[in-house]
């Protein structure tokens, strides 16, 4: 019998293997982007100075991206609470069904009312869930366009005078 964590994962490994799969050669092709037009007596110091600043980078933006994830739940959770408390005939409603449902199947010792707000946050859970990271992919999103508008800008000026690279 396979337990029931390997059947939850499955799905996302070969999600994980492209995303690897992927970064891969963007990292390398960023590398040599870097170090290409460099002399051969500073490969060195560009290519130690560009990982580390690739390093730290990533460091900084798991941190933040984990505190933004957990403030946006915070605040969908909160929101999706104060909409169900609007919306109480609903709200008894949808207890009253999963309450219902958990009466049925549940047993003699299940507790319907217990059991019914178990699923309701659940559910509350879910959804503030995925719009944390919807919220997330959208600000990595505008954050990848702000960067390419950047690139772009800086490609056109540094066509018209010497191309220096001074990491400081």
């Amino acid at each position: 019998m396979i337990p029931v964590y390997v059947i939850n994962s499955l799905p996302r490994q070969p999600a994980i293997f492209l995303q690897g799969l992927c970064i891969g050669p963007v990292i390398l092709a960023a590398g040599n982007a870097v170090t290409s037009n460099t002399p051969v007596a500073d490969v060195n110091d560009i290519s130690t100075t560009y990982f580390f600043v690739r390093q730290l980078g990533n460091t900084f933006g798991v941190t933040a991206a984990t505190v933004l994830f957990n403030r946006r739940m915070t605040l969908h959770s909160s929101r999706l609470l104060d909409v169900s408390n609007r919306l109480d005939a609903t709200t008894r409603s949808t207890l009253a069904q999963y309450a219902d449902l958990i009466h049925r199947n549940g047993g003699g010792a299940s507790n319907p009312a217990l059991g019914a707000l178990q699923l309701f946050q659940n559910n509350v859970l879910t959804q503030s869930r995925l719009f944390s990271y919807i919220d997330i992919y959208f600000g990595l999103a505008a954050l990848g366009v702000v960067a390419l508008i950047s690139i772009a800008v800086t490609q056109i000026r540094s066509k018209t005078g010497p191309r220096h690279f001074l990491p400081w």
